[in-house]
């Protein structure tokens, strides 16, 4: 923890290990918000990304609550779900329901074993089983088991088989076909320009998915085209603006919208989460990438913000930090343009000369409107000050604003 990011995200893991639940040991969005199985997930993910250990008591209890929340006989989802995760909604005539959901359970997996719940205990056993079972005939995984083929939770669907495959090479005969007849759907899924996927506004993250698990589908050594790959990432290298956007996914586990849900992809973080330590110091779009992340960190709390400090904008974006922290000593410093730069040379004239001609008149009329100018000069002086540093307007400020407001995801 020896430079300035790793400081940052250790604070920031800090404040999210603080929202953590005594009473069940799971996470909600916010302090004092139900705790869910996706947001403890997720938490429990980035603090294990962040170094801390499986031992620690965070993450134990953390992984406890999800061992917890698992579907079983006993639910109102039914045997066949038994050993998946749910979103848990108002029933319509009181009570819960448990809709069974492939993003939730893939997280709930991946958090669980790389919390060192190995295939001995009997629900991470389930789990494993739960999401074999669910995967579809076309090799995919939809939100829900009785939904069609999607990117989202395919890719994690596989994120998860193969992170069993890395840590447990007992499964490896088991999880071959499985994870093969994933990686041929995927492939299928990849489009002429080299992205992955076809839902409008979403490409490019699901092309950032895409290459993290063919990446280390390939490490493992599992049979794909590596040109491939390769144009998928230089695609993603094309597209700059994209890798600083977060998008919304909508999430339809079941027929009415009372069930589905709004996924917030943390688009920078993701970025530097699929490309890692492979990133050079000077790449562009990382920086671009950082600087929006680091717009978005709470100075108080350290945590990451929607419209304020939240658990799975933090989550992800440790994740994020963590993956580049040997690459990047700390945030990039925000770089003025030259030629933006010369003109606010001219600006400054411009509103100097403009201030001078208001006194000059001020003098000729009322002298108490001498405080009037001053005002002006005043007023003009912060606002160029402001540009410099910040290189936005008030109305572009005001724009950003809004638009951060439409990404805070309903969990």
């Amino acid at each position: 923890m020896g430079t300035k990011l790793a400081q940052d995200m250790a604070n920031a893991a800090h404040w999210l290990a603080s929202l953590q639940q005594a009473e069940t040991g799971g996470w909600g969005e916010y302090e004092g918000s139900h705790a869910n199985v996706l947001n403890t997930a997720e938490a429990v993910l980035a603090l294990l990304d962040s170094g801390c250990y499986a031992s620690d008591e965070a993450v134990r209890r953390g992984a406890d609550y999800l061992a917890h929340s698992q579907l079983g006989p006993g639910t109102d989802a039914g045997p066949p779900n038994e050993g998946g995760w749910a979103r848990r909604v108002a029933g319509e005539q009181g009570g819960e329901r448990h809709l069974p959901d492939t993003i939730r359970s893939s997280f709930a997996l991946l958090a669980v074993y790389r919390a060192g719940r190995t295939m001995e205990l009997p629900y991470v056993s389930k789990g494993l089983d739960w999401l074999l079972r669910t995967q579809r005939a076309d090799g995919g995984w939809g939100y829900a088991p009785d939904r069609e083929s999607r990117m989202f939770p395919s890719c994690m669907a596989m994120r998860a088989l193969l992170t069993f495959q890395v840590g447990d090479h007992t499964l490896a005969g088991r999880l071959q076909t499985p994870i093969a007849r994933g990686i041929a759907w995927l492939q299928h899924r990849r489009n002429a320009d080299g992205s992955f996927g076809e839902q409008p506004g979403l490409v490019y993250i699901h092309t950032l998915h895409a290459i993290l698990v063919l990446a280390l589908a390939r490490s493992l050594g599992f049979a794909l085209a590596v040109a491939e790959l390769e144009a998928g990432v230089r695609w993603t290298g094309q597209q700059a603006v994209a890798a600083t956007q977060w998008v919304n996914e909508m999430v339809e586990i079941c027929d009415d919208d009372l069930g589905c849900y709004t996924y917030t992809h943390v688009t920078p973080a993701l970025y530097l989460s699929t490309f890692g330590s492979d990133l050079s110091p000077n790449d562009a779009i990382a920086k671009a990438a950082l600087l929006v992340m680091h717009d978005a960190m709470d100075p108080v709390s350290c945590g990451f913000s929607a419209k304020r400090p939240v658990s799975w904008a933090t989550a992800k974006s440790i994740s994020g930090l963590a993956a580049v922290s040997r690459v990047f000593p700390a945030f990039p410093e925000r770089e003025i343009p030259t030629g933006q730069a010369q003109g606010r040379q001219y600006l400054f004239l411009f509103l100097g000369g403009i201030s001078v001609l208001t006194t000059i008149v001020a003098l000729f009329g009322n002298l108490t409107s001498i405080y009037g100018s001053i005002m002006v000069l005043t007023v003009c002086a912060c606002l160029l000050v402001y540009g410099v540093i910040t290189e936005q307007t008030f109305l572009q400020v005001l724009v950003s604003r809004r638009k951060l407001e439409k990404r805070v995801a309903s969990k």
